[in-house]
């Protein structure tokens, strides 16, 4: 046998190389015959799995039925009975043998004749023991069934081709019987054992796998599946009641519902889903909160309550709403269940916002005593803000959304403000920092991105348009530039007690990091908002915190945040005030960015950002663009990749200039021709080229193929003598001077800066550094 599989291996090498053909046939049968008649038929059995996996096409029509015969035949049965140990093997034989031509055989599910075959490959499927533990066979059909159900309904056409009148009817109808069968054995199967010790994370992909067949096998069943699903949660709690069986169909109808809106669901699923919640279903739930009962079903079922914002929608469902968040409320009082429960929350009022306005005052309460619990965890508090920002956004009066916001903004400023006043903070990073103080600086943060998320829920789900008529936006407007009740002077107050006030709060990471997403959180919104700043109030920041930072570590995010200003406002910036920003947060530090390759490329990125929205503010402010020149060609020599991703972006856009208006484009123009720009640009991309990884060899290809596309009448003498000046510092350091280059200036010449220059870049440094190509 492993001589035949030799032969086989190397047979389906010769056959792709050439148009030699093999013919495996007598040796096939003979190998199909040892495994039928031999004791130990495995060496047989992976003779044959080695082939079908290897080339499929070695087994002929005689040869198919010979192995067709034998595996449906009474020696699979039997097979399946003795010969347990080599079953999973078996079963991979199985199902390599029919998916070369599964869609045939979906076709002989109409044939009454083929009833037994089906019959057999449904009990192989539910092939005895746990899943994982015990068993694997059902794990390797799941995507085979998958594949099957697919038949239905990708290759419909094809079945209704091969099947005509009466047969396609019946089909139809026997492959919704069919699956049927196949859901109930997996259904059967994902019950969660008793001990998952070392299974877990196996079971749960099981798990997973089976909701994807669910998915693939509804369309076939439709609601009928899900209705029945239902149906068994129902019976269990009538019935004697099982706990397993609640779960195990409660997860399939999570995973069938996934994908169901409030536009193609049925009327039957928005009933079946209200016997539910009418039912004692949630009671039952709540006493498995005990710590030591059946914790599964309290997970799934939380994931069940947070997916069917499709029934919420409903008019039927709209009543249910309160008493679920009041459930999810419940749930997250324990520990164990905090973080699904308020993701849960989150989830339901972020896509039910518009119906939950009554709720404001509960969540309110539950607000203020989130907000002054310290054992809460962190995210949990910031997605019940978000939660509660989300149904005040949908409130359309600015009057009733800033009366909830004061309070909420008024408790965040009162609470951060006391713990930082009452309390000695230093750098929690710092080796000195207590248990206490880490903790506090955690709370202290926490506050702050309960501010951020806040803000994020804040914004708007959809255009100002869609959401407000034209009268509405003009009030909302009205109402923020107002501002009645300084919401954004208190916002601006707490993120000064932050940044400003304690030094071991002010260069803390995750402290500015929150900022920089409360300040964000209202750059694209298209009308006023309690967290939508003029420009010049971020810029301020920007550059007060420049002026107060005792470390460089929040530097990347300050650049970021001021490359998010630009974006937003750069239609009402002036040249003056960026030069001058760009002078405190950049000229004025450049011995200390060029130091550290995350701040080069943050600042590389807020370049390239400019001269891609509105380049005149960077290139009207000319002793500001030499400077910036100088800077982006001394970071050509650096060797590291994100370094050189953003550094390509900022040559690019400068390069090419696509936003800029006419008298930029004379300017860039002038700079290239008339200074010696151009050379130096081309030297140093040249010199740092040649001698980089080839993986880096991308980002240098892209700013010399602008080069070339833009400049053409120069571009070739600022090449020539790049090679010139290359080969000087060559010969002055005793390396062997690079020949052949005018073949290459001649290569990119005629490329014209088109894809073709890639090629033409990566065989010269393959050349030039003597290696080929693999």
């Amino acid at each position: 046998m492993d001589c035949l599989g030799a032969w086989i291996a190397y047979a389906s090498k010769a056959e792709f190389d050439s148009t030699v053909r093999y013919d495996f046939t007598s040796l096939l049968q003979f190998t199909i015959q040892v495994m039928a008649s031999s004791s130990s038929s495995s060496p047989a059995m992976e003779t044959l799995l080695d082939t079908l996996y290897t080339n499929p096409t070695f087994l002929k029509a005689e040869t198919k039925l010979q192995l067709q015969s034998l595996i449906f035949g009474s020696w699979g049965s039997q097979f399946l009975s003795y010969q347990s140990e080599d079953s999973d093997q078996f079963a991979r034989l199985t199902i390599l043998f029919l998916e070369p031509d599964i869609t045939s055989l979906a076709v002989k599910l109409a044939d009454d004749s083929n009833d037994d075959k089906f019959d057999f490959l449904l009990r192989l499927t539910n092939f005895p023991g746990t899943p994982i533990v015990e068993e694997s066979i059902s794990n390797e059909f799941i995507d085979f069934w998958m594949q099957f159900a697919d038949c239905f309904i990708e290759d419909d056409d094809r079945l209704s081709t091969m099947t005509k009148g009466d047969k396609l009817q019946n089909l139809h109808s026997k492959s919704r019987a069919f699956f049927i069968k196949v859901s109930q054995i997996y259904w059967s199967k994902i019950h969660i054992p008793q001990e998952l010790e070392g299974f877990h994370d196996e079971f749960r992909i099981y798990r997973r796998d089976v909701g994807d067949l669910f998915e693939s096998i509804f369309p076939i069943v439709k609601f009928p599946l899900y209705n029945n699903l239902i149906d068994n949660v129902l019976t269990s709690l009538n019935g004697t009641v099982s706990l397993s069986d609640i779960e195990a169909s409660l997860y399939l109808i999570n995973a069938i519902g996934s994908d169901f809106t409030e536009n193609n669901i049925q009327s039957d699923a928005l009933e079946s889903v209200g016997k539910i919640l009418d039912s004692d279903y949630l009671q039952l739930v709540t006493k498995q909160m005990i710590p030591n009962r059946f914790q599964h079903l309290v997970y799934t079922t939380v994931r069940f309550v947070s997916t069917i914002d499709w029934f919420y929608k409903s008019e039927k469902g709209l009543q249910y709403l309160p008493s679920m968040l009041n459930f999810l409320f419940d749930t997250m009082s324990m520990s164990a269940y905090q973080l699904i429960s308020s993701k849960a929350i989150s989830d339901i009022c972020d896509n039910c916002r518009s119906s939950l306005q009554g709720l404001l005052p509960e969540f309110k309460t539950i607000i203020e005593q989130m907000v002054n619990d310290y054992t809460v965890e962190p995210l949990t508090r910031e997605r019940v803000m978000n939660s509660y920002a989300s149904i005040i956004q949908g409130v359309k009066d600015p009057s009733t959304q800033g009366a909830y916001l004061e309070e909420v903004v008024r408790l965040l400023g009162k609470l951060s403000f006391e713990v930082i006043e009452t309390t000695d903070i230093i750098n929690s990073t710092a080796a000195s920092a207590t248990d206490g103080t880490i903790r506090t600086v955690d709370y202290l943060t926490s506050l702050l991105s309960s501010l951020s998320s806040l803000g994020k829920g804040m914004q708007l789900p959809d255009s100002a348009d869609e959401i407000y008529q034209p009268s509405e936006i003009e009030a909302v407007n009205q109402y923020w530039q107002q501002d009645p009740l300084k919401i954004h002077s208190q916002i601006l107050e707490i993120i000064n007690n932050f940044s400003m006030g304690n030094p071991g709060l002010a260069d803390n990471l995750g402290v500015t990091e929150e900022i920089v997403h409360i300040f964000k959180s209202g750059l694209t919104e298209t009308v006023g908002g309690p967290f939508v700043f003029n420009q010049a109030v971020i810029v301020q920041f920007i550059v007060a915190k420049f002026h107060t930072l005792q470390t460089t570590n929040t530097y990347p995010l300050l650049y970021g945040l001021y490359s998010s200003v630009i974006k937003a406002y750069h239609r009402e910036m002036d040249v003056e005030s960026v030069g001058r920003t760009l002078q405190i947060i950049f000229i004025d530090r450049i011995s200390i960015i060029q130091t550290d390759p995350d701040i080069i490329q943050s600042v590389l990125n807020l370049l390239g950002t400019i001269l891609s929205t509105r380049p005149s503010l960077l290139v009207s402010n000319i002793d500001m663009l030499e400077k910036v020149l100088a800077f982006g060609i001394d970071q050509l020599r650096s060797s590291e990749r994100f370094v050189l991703r953003s550094l390509e972006y900022f040559w690019t856009k400068l390069i090419y200039l696509r936003r800029g208006n006419r008298e930029d484009t004379v300017v860039v123009r002038r700079l290239f021709n008339e200074t010696k720009l151009g050379y130096l640009a081309t030297f140093n991309v040249l010199k740092y080229l040649l001698v980089t990884q080839r993986s880096n060899l991308e980002f240098f290809t892209e700013i010399l193929k602008g080069l070339v596309a833009k400049y053409p009448m120069l571009v070739k003498g600022w090449l020539t003598e790049s090679f010139r000046e290359i080969n000087e510092e060559r010969e002055r350091r005793g390396e062997k001077r690079i020949g052949g280059y005018d073949v290459f200036v001649k290569k990119m010449m005629i490329s014209r800066g088109s894809r073709a220059g890639n090629e033409v870049v990566k065989d010269f440094w393959l050349e030039v550094n003597g290696l080929i190509d693999y």
